[in-house]
């Protein structure tokens, strides 16, 4: 029993591939349940040539499968299809017909999960419970999660990320170090090294889009944002898609790198912010200072267009001002003599440069004798 991330104390399920010639775990994933990215990922670990994982390598002709059903689903034959892999579903509740995985999975459980906190097939007691520091009754499985939530100091079960890396240091010590009766005493790594059959390798970039779990993403102002780390390439294209939509592609438990895909596009690949080598680094900080220059230019080039935008909408605007005032000018010269004078007069009239009439003096005493006179 283990306790994730969030919610509830659970017991994880494992996916693994065994070598059949050889007794050698060639791939393995551990998730809260059996998926088909559990199996991609498995299979994938096995394929590729990775000294980290072991020394499996190459694709597999023939692959025996349980009756579960994540090793049904549709992304599962269409990988193996693509592989050239032939499968063989095995019968239900015939654990004879595949022998040496249920061998393999005893051994699991007999040298390591024994030897851990909160196994469920250890002794109980009269009560039920575990003999043990752990519980794994179901109040006390959600007592565990709200014990971690609260950051509590108590006991509680193994994270499943600490799982995760014990299971993989006891998968390479069982490879390198375990003598199997059934090998003559070899270890599996020596019976792999010692095997003459013709491998067949598939390059990586070929099986980056085909084994791999895959999860949405959008790309914030630093990186992307997973498994509380933050990732970012050394080429600087995820930081010139800030805010998109992507979809990246990874291995369980495994934290060196992830793939990130645009559109279905491969873009780039991605290692966490904090894990960059030197080259690495310096590649991304040049790359942020190469943006960073193609923008300023980009916004002193916008600025110059706005200028002369807005320049050329000024001079048209004083042109169409100056057409206006001379095709005025030319109406007035072709109108009569009478209605030309009318024109004059009531523009000047209007901005209150003149009389509407000419200006005639008057008789006061006229005025005083009650005669109407002219008005200005």
């Amino acid at each position: 029993m283990v306790l994730p991330p969030r919610g509830k104390a659970v017991t994880p399920w494992v996916t693994m591939f065994l070598d059949d010639a050889t007794r050698l775990i060639t791939g393995w994933a551990i998730a809260l349940a059996p998926h088909a990215g559990t199996v991609l990922t498995a299979l994938r670990m096995g394929m590729l040539a990775d000294p980290a994982t072991g020394p499996a390598h190459g694709v597999p002709g023939l692959l025996r499968l349980d009756q579960g059903l994540e090793f049904a689903a549709a992304s599962v034959q269409a990988a193996t299809g693509a592989l050239g892999t032939e499968c063989q579903r095995m019968p239900g509740y015939q654990p004879n017909k595949k022998g040496k995985i249920e061998r393999a999975f005893l051994t699991v459980e007999q040298m390591l999960l024994c030897t851990l906190p909160g196994h469920t097939g250890a002794a109980r007691e009269a009560s039920g419970r575990l003999a043990g520091p752990v519980d794994d009754r179901a109040r006390a499985r959600e007592a565990y999660a709200e014990a971690a939530a609260a950051g509590e100091e108590t006991v509680l079960p193994l994270g499943l990320e600490t799982f995760a890396a014990i299971f993989s240091d006891w998968v390479r010590s069982y490879n390198t170090e375990h003598r199997h009766s059934e090998l003559d005493g070899r270890t599996p790594a020596q019976a792999w090294a010692e095997d003459a059959t013709a491998i067949f390798d598939v390059p990586e970039q070929q099986l980056r889009h085909l084994l791999l779990a895959a999860a949405p993403r959008t790309i914030g102002p630093r990186g992307i944002r997973f498994r509380n780390l933050t990732w970012v390439d050394a080429g600087g294209l995820i930081r010139e898609r800030r805010g998109q939509q992507v979809v990246i592609r990874y291995m369980p438990h495994d934290d060196r790198q992830i793939h990130v895909y645009l559109n279905g596009e491969f873009l780039a690949t991605c290692h966490p912010r904090d894990a960059l080598t030197g080259e690495q680094e310096e590649q991304f900080y040049a790359a942020a200072r190469a943006q960073e220059k193609q923008a300023a230019a980009q916004r002193s080039a916008a600025r110059k267009r706005g200028r002369r935008r807005l320049a050329a909408l000024s001079a048209g605007q004083e042109s169409a001002e100056s057409a206006r005032r001379i095709s005025a000018a030319a109406d007035i010269g072709r109108l009569p003599a009478a209605q030309a004078d009318l024109r004059a007069e009531s523009n000047a009239s209007l901005l209150g440069l003149g009389p509407i009439g000419p200006i005639e003096p008057v008789d006061l005493a006229r005025l005083d004798q009650g005669e109407e006179g002219r008005p200005w």
